[in-house]
């Protein structure tokens, strides 16, 4: 007895199961990339709306003051500048704190020779200034450089420790409307000579270092102050 086996023709499954397998493999990495896409768009759209939503913000609340201030500064035919007093006492501590005693001594011996230290000179706590409020934004007050008087109209704030004043050496735009600060007319100048740049909104400033005696009404001290 003969036994014939017949094998099956398998070719077509495998084909359309290989046919299969890739359309499905095609559609998943559509569905892949699409979800990618979505993905990407989804960051971009939240960041781009993060980011106006921040800008508006910071441009109406938290900066809107410091516009009003850069704008009325560069605006302004005053001299409208950091301001913040060191009185003399403070000074002397700074100084006595930074462990420089040979400073400290030829600093004292300057302040005692001027007469500095009286009490009837530097006014006392109670004491007070008139200022000029303007936009309800910023206050400035006058005040005076040197022995001999030099009037300049400053905007007092904390945000700087010296006193900032075009020189007449000043040779700018800027600086054409304002009144200037002759160190060599006051006898209260002491020379510094240091080279000092500051950046900011409103522009740069650049000048060099002095001392010289600053007088708000009747209260005088010894500042640092910045001729640009």
């Amino acid at each position: 007895m003969n036994l014939t086996i017949k094998e099956e023709d398998f070719t077509n499954t495998f084909m359309k199961n290989e046919e299969s397998f890739n359309t499905f493999r095609v559609t998943k990495v559509k569905r892949w990339n699409a979800k990618r896409l979505f993905k990407i768009l989804f960051v971009t759209v939240f960041i781009v709306l993060a980011g106006g939503f921040s800008y508006y913000i910071f441009e109406n609340f938290v900066f809107q003051k410091n516009r009003k201030i850069n704008h009325i500064i560069k605006t302004s035919k005053y001299s409208t500048v950091g301001f913040n007093i060191e009185n003399s006492y403070d000074r002397l501590m700074k100084t006595i704190k930074e462990h420089k005693l040979k400073n400290y001594i030829k600093e004292s011996v300057k302040l005692f020779n001027k007469g500095l230290t009286k009490k009837s000179y530097l006014g006392s706590e109670f004491d007070n200034v008139e200022l000029k409020d303007l936009a309800n934004v910023l206050s400035f007050g006058e005040a005076k450089l040197g022995d001999n008087g030099q009037k300049f109209n400053f905007l007092f704030h904390t945000a700087s420790s010296n006193v900032w004043v075009p020189s007449i050496k000043c040779t700018s735009e800027s600086c054409e409307s304002k009144n200037h600060y002759d160190s060599s007319k006051s006898k209260t100048y002491e020379k510094d000579d240091t080279p000092v740049k500051l950046t900011s909104k409103a522009g740069t400033i650049s000048g060099i270092f002095s001392k010289d005696l600053v007088t708000i009404e009747t209260h005088a001290g010894l500042i640092k102050e910045i001729t640009i």
